[in-house]
């Protein structure tokens, strides 16, 4: 058998094994790289991961299990950003018992209106919105103070000045309780490490998933989804306890489960507007080629004119 000869980092000169060794741990090697790349085209990506809605009907159960998973799976997603470790991703776990029991369209108005009227906790409130942008906290509060007798309270960056004198005025706001506060994951977070805000008055929480321009939401766009998570760990023994609710905005029960009927109509709509938007096109593509011969039409006529015009004036 044949030795091969390598030089060492000393430069000396050592026997590294067979050729035949040589072959089999080269083979091993090559071997191991294939099946590293098989590995990672098995991989899925993390916005494979932000599936998780629950189809089993309209009803307050279904409802609250498809919640749950909607945000089990942002939650998710976050911990796969963020590189949690996955005793740190215990620290978040819905359930569906987190979640009010009724659809959110039909009592989220009353619920307001009930909170508004009801005596609230000092440094805190009995229902807070929370909201993915400063501007979208405000178009949420001019929208509730047409229902409300009145006007939310905004926790967002907001006012002008110094950001300490902003936490101040927010502060003494909530000094003698809120009924109903709006504001943006981050500022809350920071006003309940100040001491201004005791989450302990919370009975319901709704969150605001409003899409922006670039259709993100609360629970999708990297940085509000990791501020709301920050200030839904301070809001988890709550949960766990059932002393507070978390709810969706009435928007959000159109991607929440239907019925079968109501699926099926909902189908059976959107393939007539196919339909119908198909017919018109192909209106236009005939309108168009239509004109389009006409004009051609004319043009030869012309050109046709102008060729014997040409020829009369030769002669």
């Amino acid at each position: 058998v044949r030795l091969t000869m390598a030089e060492d980092l000393d430069g000396n000169w050592v026997g590294t094994g067979s050729v035949e060794e040589q072959h089999e741990v080269n083979t091993q090697v090559e071997d191991g790289d294939q099946a590293n790349t098989k590995k990672k085209k098995k991989r899925k990506t993390i916005l494979d991961q932000r599936g998780g809605v629950i189809a089993l009907g309209g009803t307050p159960e279904s409802l609250r299990q498809w919640s749950a998973a909607k945000v089990a799976a942002a939650w998710q997603v976050h911990g796969k950003v963020s590189k949690k470790s996955p005793l740190e991703m215990l620290e978040v776990s819905p359930t569906s018992s987190w979640f009010a029991s009724c659809p959110p369209s039909a009592r989220v108005v009353d619920v307001l209106r009930e909170r508004n009227a009801a005596a609230s906790s000092p440094k805190s409130a009995s229902v807070l919105v929370v909201c993915m942008s400063v501007e979208r906290t405000f178009e949420v509060i001019d929208a509730l103070g047409s229902i409300l007798p009145t006007k939310p309270v905004a926790l967002a960056a907001h006012g002008g000045g110094r950001k300490r004198d902003q936490l101040a005025r927010q502060g003494k706001a909530l000094e003698g309780g809120l009924s109903v506060a709006v504001g943006t994951p981050s500022r809350i977070t920071r006003l309940l490490d100040e001491r201004s805000f005791e989450q302990e008055g919370v009975e319901l929480m709704i969150l605001d998933l409003q899409h922006d321009r670039k259709q993100f939401d609360l629970l999708t766009h990297p940085d509000a989804r990791r501020d709301f998570f920050a200030l839904l760990r301070y809001f988890c023994p709550l949960l766990s306890k059932g002393s507070l609710r978390l709810t969706f905005c009435s928007h959000c029960v159109q991607e929440a489960p239907e019925s079968k009927n109501v699926q099926a109509a909902r189908k059976a709509q959107k393939s007539e507007s196919k339909r119908k938007r198909q017919d018109v096109a192909v209106d236009e593509v005939e309108k168009a080629l239509k004109g389009g011969m006409k004009r051609r039409a004319a043009q030869m006529s012309v050109r046709r004119k102008r060729v014997k015009k040409r020829h009369e004036d030769v002669q």
